[in-house]
C-alpha cells in the first residue's frame, strides 16, 4: 500500500505546466485545420491541451509494455537442439 501511495505523491508533485503541452503550440495546430477567419475559444484550447497531453502520456507509459511484448525472445523448435 505504501508503494502505490508514494507513486500518487510523485504524480501530484508534477507542476501542471510540466505535464501539459504548451497551449500556444496546441492553438497553432488547431488553427491549421480551421478557416482563416475562425476563432477558437480559450476553453476549447484548454480542453484539447488536456486531451492531447493525456493521450501522449498514455502512449508513453504503455510503450515499455508493448516493446517488451513485441520483442521478447520466443522459444521455437528451430533453436532447440
Amino acid at each position: 500500500m505504501g508503494e502505490s501511495h508514494q507513486g500518487m505523491d510523485d504524480h501530484e508533485d508534477i507542476r501542471e505546466q510540466d505535464r501539459l503541452l504548451p497551449i500556444a503550440n496546441v492553438a497553432r495546430i488547431m488553427k491549421r485545420s480551421l478557416p482563416d477567419n475562425a476563432k477558437i475559444a480559450k476553453e476549447a484550447k484548454e480542453t484539447i491541451q488536456e486531451c492531447v497531453s493525456e493521450f501522449i502520456s498514455f502512449i508513453t507509459s504503455e510503450y515499455p509494455f508493448f516493446h517488451m511484448y513485441r520483442f521478447q525472445p520466443r522459444v521455437t523448435r528451430s533453436i532447440i537442439p
